[in-house]
């Protein structure tokens, strides 16, 4: 068997994969990046919204013309399950993409900084060898390779293929509950031009969203190209809530004036929508993205965090390749991330979990809409990562709405906010700082009780 020698081997070239190439061999690093698909089936086929702070702070790299749907001013419509309350959201501040040509442009900017990247590649198996090195063993064109490498970055999604591996070697745990999973579908359609005019919710080349209409974060994305030949949609719901699942809702949205001709195609998953998990490496490997849950659970977004997380596996992998293998230094990027990051995304997470389990069920959802408690500025907040709850003088400006909800419903709504406010504060003080499996299971045994 054929054994390859190198610093960092990549698992997956999707969006997270591509972003950790780049910015790790900006940061010197010899790097290897392993896909799964053939060039000719790669590509994610949907739409992408890009959050316009991690665009023009230089977090992720700026979309080209050829990969830009639209900039600055978007569409989305905020409602309360049902839709009996409903609040405008414009300008959303993003930048609209098609993902699949800024995954080529990714790809460009990877290929020209001096990576290497190998389509058709399988991962048959990940472990350690005796000298305490990640070993992999890839299978390409029928001929199996043995890859020798410092650090193994898994940004291989939602795929659970080596979650054994990694318990058995690694002691990494990614035990993610059925019910923390947005179900979400996304269609590339051809569509008949001369249907569009007057009948479509989402002028050419504008995206237009409805979030909350079908549970607390589902979402209906719909875009026409500015040829008016193409649409693309977009649907995520939370079915396992007994909400509609994607398909039917995209099946819906196909129903309006506007006349679908032929699917070019399309791709459904589930994306996490809850805390990091406990931990993000272990000595010889790091996950990034999906894989280690690297999503803002009330809005489902991921790539603002997975830009920032590039960013940080960077800084900490090039320590911990040039200085010994040290765990110290890799886990920099764990402990820097899940201070920061991963207190924003608990304290989301224990609002989702509240509205989920509200005894009101979508009632909480509405009289919050009614009331002014809920605005747009929440969804804009979080869109640029920005903190869950809002300011102080906010607060204060809200005050007389929330004294205006029941007194059930406002006990329940404040006993939320304060965990949300004693998991986010845990989090930048509490989680350790030194590498150490026990403390880091008892930390989030602590504090499973505050996430709901």
């Amino acid at each position: 068997m054929a054994t390859s020698r190198s610093q960092v081997v990549i698992v997956g070239a999707g969006a997270a994969g591509l972003l950790a190439a780049l910015r790790l061999r900006e940061a010197g690093l010899d790097c290897v990046l392993l896909e799964a698909r053939r060039r000719g089936q790669w590509g994610s086929r949907y739409s992408l919204e890009l959050d316009s702070g991690s665009v023009l702070n230089g977090v992720l790299p700026a979309p080209n013309p050829e990969a830009l749907l639209h900039e600055g001013r978007f569409g989305a419509d905020l409602c309360s399950p049902g839709r009996t309350h409903r609040q405008n959201v414009t300008p959303l501040p993003v930048f609209a993409v098609r993902l699949w040509k800024y995954q080529r442009q990714l790809l460009e900017l990877v290929e020209r900084v001096g990576v290497e990247v190998h389509f058709g590649c399988e991962v048959t198996n990940l472990g350690v060898d005796d000298r305490g090195h990640t070993v992999l063993s890839v299978l390409q064109a029928g001929v199996e390779v043995r890859m020798v490498a410092d650090l193994a970055v898994l940004a291989s999604g939602n795929n659970h293929r080596f979650d054994r591996e990694l318990y058995a070697h690694f002691h990494l745990r990614r035990k993610i509950l059925d019910r923390e999973y947005l179900a979400a579908q996304h269609d590339l359609w051809e569509i008949d031009p001369a249907s569009v005019a007057g009948n479509s919710p989402s002028p050419p080349g504008v995206v237009n969203y409805v979030i909350g209409n079908e549970g607390p974060i589902s979402t209906l994305g719909f875009w026409v190209s500015p040829d008016q030949r193409m649409a693309g949609l977009l649907a995520g719901s939370l079915p396992v809530d007994g909400w509609r699942p994607p398909a039917e809702l995209l099946k819906e949205a196909r129903c309006g004036a506007v006349r679908f001709t032929r699917r070019l195609a399309g791709a459904s998953g589930h994306i996490p929508v809850r805390r990091p998990i406990e931990s993000l490496v272990a000595p010889g490997v790091a996950l990034l993205g999906n894989s280690g849950c690297q999503v803002y659970p009330m809005t489902g977004c991921g790539m603002g965090l997975i830009g920032n997380a590039a960013l940080l596996l960077a800084e900490a992998s090039r320590e911990y390749c040039r200085e010994g293998r040290r765990l110290e230094h890799l886990w920099n990027y764990n402990h820097r991330y899940q201070s920061d990051f991963g207190a924003r995304q608990a304290a989301s997470q224990v609002f989702l979990e509240a509205i989920r389990c509200s005894p009101w069920g979508s009632g909480l959802v509405s009289r919050l809409f009614e009331l002014g408690l809920s605005r747009p500025e929440d969804y804009l907040r979080s869109l640029d990562l920005g903190p869950v709850a809002p300011a102080p003088l906010e607060m204060m400006k809200r005050l007389p709405g929330a004294l205006l909800l029941e007194r059930d419903k406002g006990r329940y709504l404040f006993a939320a906010m304060g965990r949300a406010a004693a998991l986010s504060q845990a989090y930048r003080h509490f989680y350790p700082r030194r590498p150490d499996g026990m403390k880091v299971r008892s930390f989030f045994a602590r504090t499973a009780s505050m996430g709901g």
